[in-house]
């Protein structure tokens, strides 16, 4: 390809050059996105400090984060941390994701000690109903995609295999077109992991 093809805009592409309204409403999406889950931390929050003794103060006390960026497989998606305790050999992240033209998803994910401490409660919590939660089966604990080699139902999934894993990470996936129920369903969804995590002994 020569330089001049190279930055000749196509027509789509000089529509959109000239378009200023197509950015002002993805700035506009972005900031609900980020008051979104500003609200879902706060609902988090509540959630996890009602179980404060079990989870303890380093996962309890930790502080929501929230980042953006435009290029997750080409595409722009905001995420939310929290709760989350990030070390070199050591996570515990409760993910929350939204990703741009794709999907919103509530990430569990578990790594050393944390991994260590909560496996067997998610195998056998795991066991009792698994729908709608899918399990990471790939090898990048920073993937988030749920194409084939990445990402399985749980229901699919041989949970003696969970216990050899070095980490240990599951997800729940929600439609872009639920968007107006999505507070509601990434609590429920948040929930639902947190309580993978629980003994039937502490509930």
């Amino acid at each position: 390809m020569d330089d001049a093809a190279k930055i000749t805009l196509s027509e789509a592409e000089l529509d959109k050059v000239c378009d200023k309204e197509w950015i002002l409403t993805k700035q506009r999406i972005t900031e609900k996105v980020y008051d979104l889950l500003g609200l879902h931390a706060a609902a988090v929050r509540q959630a996890f400090a009602a179980h404060g003794d079990f989870f303890g103060a380093e996962i309890t006390g930790s502080f929501p984060k929230i980042s953006k960026g435009e290029n997750y497989l080409q595409m722009p998606y905001v995420m939310l941390d929290y709760p989350s305790v990030f070390g070199r050999d050591h996570i515990f992240a409760l993910r929350t994701m939204f990703w741009w033209g794709n999907f919103f998803s509530c990430t569990l994910l578990l790594k050393g000690h944390y991994a260590d401490t909560f496996r067997e409660s998610i195998i056998h919590n795991l066991q009792k109903g698994s729908s709608g939660i899918y399990i990471c089966i790939g090898h990048n604990e920073w993937d988030h995609h749920f194409e084939a080699g990445n990402y399985v139902p749980a229901s699919e999934y041989n949970m003696e295999e969970l216990g050899n894993r070095s980490f240990i990470k599951l997800a729940i996936k929600y439609d872009l077109e639920k968007w107006n129920e999505m507070r509601w369903l990434l609590e429920e969804g948040a929930m639902r992991l947190a309580g993978l995590m629980i003994s039937p002994a502490v509930i």
